[in-house]
């Protein structure tokens, strides 16, 4: 009997309010097993039929229709017709590098025109002009210079001084012809 006293104070308190935690859970009997597996196949077989009908359901609307027709040989011809300006497929920008009056033009508009050739020049006398300056002022720079290097008593500076002007005198130089060969477009 003390057995039986002990497991009934047992049940007493786990129903006298002992946390659910505590208790045994109950387990699903075999017909509740049953009803859960076969509502889930039935949930997921709805699940399946209705994305079938949405997404890979062949639509039946846009049925394909076909028309015989007899082979030939024919012409075909198509015309179009259009207003508006045409504009060059290339069109460049050309200046002188060099300012001056244009003397002579060599091509006409709607020329083909290739790589190479003369299309303008501008009056090239006072570029000319300019060369022809710029020389005899080297010329006299490097002689100075010269004249500078063969004296004894000259000094470090007016060397360094006279070899400055002789660069800056062949720059004169260089920049006059550049100007000149500039007159051609």
């Amino acid at each position: 009997m003390t057995q039986l006293g002990i497991s009934e104070s047992t049940t007493d308190v786990a129903a006298a309010g002992l946390p659910e935690s505590n208790r045994r859970r109950r387990r699903l009997g075999r017909r509740g097993l049953v009803v859960l597996v076969g509502t889930l196949v039935l949930v997921l077989a709805g699940a399946g039929f209705g994305a079938w009908t949405l997404f890979l359901k062949p639509s039946t609307t846009g049925s394909a229709q076909y028309r015989t027709l007899t082979v030939s040989t024919a012409t075909i011809k198509s015309t179009v017709s259009a207003t508006g300006t045409l504009d060059p497929s290339r069109e460049s920008a050309l200046t002188f590098g060099s300012s001056g009056e244009v003397a002579k033009v060599s091509v006409e508009v709607g020329d083909k025109v290739s790589k190479g050739d003369v299309l303008a020049r501008i009056d090239d006398a006072e570029l000319e002009i300019d060369v022809e300056a710029a020389r005899p002022e080297l010329a006299e720079a490097e002689d100075a210079l010269a004249a500078l290097e063969d004296d004894a008593d000259a000094t470090d500076t007016a060397i360094a001084s006279a070899a400055a002007t002789v660069r800056v005198k062949k720059n004169a130089v260089a920049q006059a012809e550049a100007a000149l060969d500039d007159a051609t477009l």
